[in-house]
């Protein structure tokens, strides 16, 4: 998992709508796909019957987590994700293109109830428990909630987006059934309550902040974690002895932290079974020199920008966020990151959906298309003078882009970025900070001019991106936009149970957005995973989350 990775917002997505055209799991190999549309799911599919009972899994991950808790402001990353997903039971099943199901293994129905005040009821399964024993019930429900509702500010949630919404959490009228009841209609209530925490992490402040930084919260799912160690940069795990569901078939999975620029080559070196190869051309070559390995590629979720600092230095003037939108050859990035690996992609235009998604438009494209002249005539309004390098009151104009240091993609992207700036006069210096202190120490913050990273899109545009861009003294606001119109079209599409409706209103808060241009993206990342040949049931997808039970060797 790449840890310039941020989950948005800070309500769970999964990097992992309508479908592309594209082949079913497993049939072409990535190098055919040149100028093709990419699927939304690629991988090796098998019955679990076909697989071999037992055997280790070793995934490589970049960054140890800060915080073993998802769902708490530094442990909202890919890295930690991708030790606590495993362990944790999914309230819904998602498939190849997004449609949620109810996970049988989690409730027997999920609905909401007819008439007033709206209200959400779980019935839940009465097997479901955590790796202690204790029943998952209400006092898991209740705990999650008041830890992410905003209304103690001690507990330094990712996100309160849609929890905020909820006055009351109470036992339903038949056994095992939990109602959730909101202020009002919130039309995104599916995105709530994964992970679901037990009291143990909730019960203080200090606790859900820093009582999961050196362990994990207790396992709902197939797995547990049954080692972390920082030092070895480590996470081990085991088969979760309470699961009551299907029996998973590995028997182990090992995360093992390795520095991005080497995970390619430690892949090819079969010190791994799996690498995820991001936008890295030569990591992409590397992995596809495997003997035994196969490359999976598919449409992804993820897309990298260069996001601004809008309230400090020269880039709180939005002419000047504007001069960058038309200066920066967003295309010619593009194209050196998949034509190389024989792959198609797309540029981002929308802030709130990813191409492919339902209720995508390209609303920022003309904020985008690339026209140096243009980025010259607006510096020039916001008086910004000079040749080779603009300045304003004798003061330069120059932007410091902070990226991690040793990934190599994010230097990649800083050079192609200066090159761009210098034709149109901006000069452009890159800050290398540590990879484990980037957004800590930085990004949330706003200790930084721009920086380099990749968000994730999801299934609830509402709840994945209103604490990034509706409140300007919000942590995950990590740009600082404060623009008054668009916490009230976030309130109204909350509302909107029509998905039409919504997606329309969301647009709107898109289009709004636009006109400070607070992010620029810079493209739609493919997922491009690396595979030993005979691992099953896992490899790219977009919207379709893992199913650790059935993940596993061929006989």
């Amino acid at each position: 998992m790449n840890v310039t990775t941020r989950i948005l917002g800070g309500t769970l997505t999964v990097l992992l709508a309508v479908a592309l055209a594209g082949c079913s799991p497993g049939k072409n190999a990535p190098d055919s796909r040149a100028g093709k549309n990419l699927p939304n799911t690629d991988y090796d599919a098998a019955d679990p019957a076909e697989l071999r009972e037992g055997g280790t899994l070793t995934l490589p991950f970049e960054d140890y987590p800060d915080n073993f808790v998802l769902s708490q402001l530094d442990g909202n990353t890919g890295d930690t994700a991708s030790a606590v997903y495993p362990a944790s039971v999914r309230l819904f099943r998602v498939d190849k293109v997004g449609q949620r199901t109810v996970n049988p293994d989690f409730a027997s129905s999920i609905e909401r109830l007819p008439g007033e005040p709206f209200t959400i009821e779980y019935t839940l399964n009465p097997k479901a428990v955590w790796e202690d024993g204790t029943p998952i019930g209400l006092a898991d429900f209740v705990g999650t909630w008041q830890a992410q509702n905003g209304k103690n500010p001690d507990y330094l949630a990712a996100g309160t987006t849609g929890y905020d919404r909820i006055t009351d959490i109470v036992a339903g009228e038949s056994p095992g059934t939990i109602r959730v009841v909101f202020d009002r209609v919130y039309a995104d209530w599916r995105s709530l309550f994964f992970p679901l925490l037990p009291p143990a992490v909730t019960a203080t402040p200090a606790a859900f902040n820093d009582g999961y930084r050196t362990q994990a919260p207790p396992s709902s799912g197939p797995f547990r974690i049954a080692e972390t160690n920082a030092d070895t940069s480590t996470v081990r795990l085991v088969r979760n002895e309470r699961w009551w569901g299907a029996a998973p078939r590995l028997g182990e999975i090992l995360l093992r932290g390795v520095d991005q620029t080497a995970a390619a080559q430690a892949y090819a070196n079969r010190e791994f079974d799996v690498v995820e190869v991001a936008s890295s051309v030569d990591a992409f070559k590397t992995a596809q020199g495997r003997s035994d390995g196969r490359v999976f590629a598919s449409t992804g979720l993820a897309w990298t920008h260069l996001t601004l600092n809008t309230s400090t230095g020269p880039l709180a003037d939005p002419r000047v966020r504007q001069a960058l939108g038309k200066a920066i050859n967003r295309k010619q990035i593009l194209q050196s990151v998949v034509d190389p690996m024989g792959l198609s992609g797309n540029l981002v235009e929308n802030y709130l959906y990813v191409p492919g998604q339902a209720g995508y438009q390209p609303n920022g494209k003309d904020a985008l298309t690339y026209d140096p002249a243009a980025a010259r005539e607006i510096l020039d309004k916001a008086g910004y003078t000079g040749d080779k390098t603009r300045s304003k009151g004798g003061v330069p104009l120059k932007i410091e882009i902070t990226i991690p240091s040793g990934v190599t993609t994010s230097r990649q992207r800083v050079d192609q970025i200066a090159a761009d700036l210098a034709e149109v006069g901006i000069e452009v210096t890159a800050n290398e900070v540590p990879i484990a202190g980037l957004f800590k120490d930085f990004v949330t913050p706003r200790q930084f001019s721009a920086t380099i990273f990749t968000y994730s899109a999801g299934l609830d545009p509402i709840a994945n991106s209103r604490d990034s861009f509706a409140a300007a003294d919000a942590p995950q606001n990590v740009t600082g936009v404060d623009d008054p119109r668009v916490a009230p079209l976030f309130d109204r599409a909350e509302g909107e149970e029509d998905l039409d409706t919504q997606r329309k209103t969301i647009n709107e808060i898109d289009r709004d957005l636009w006109e400070s241009v607070p992010i620029i993206p810079l493209f739609q990342r493919p997922n491009v995973v690396g595979v030993k040949k005979g691992l099953a049931n896992y490899g790219a997808t977009q919207f379709e989350p893992v199913d650790w039970t059935r993940v596993g060797w061929r006989k």
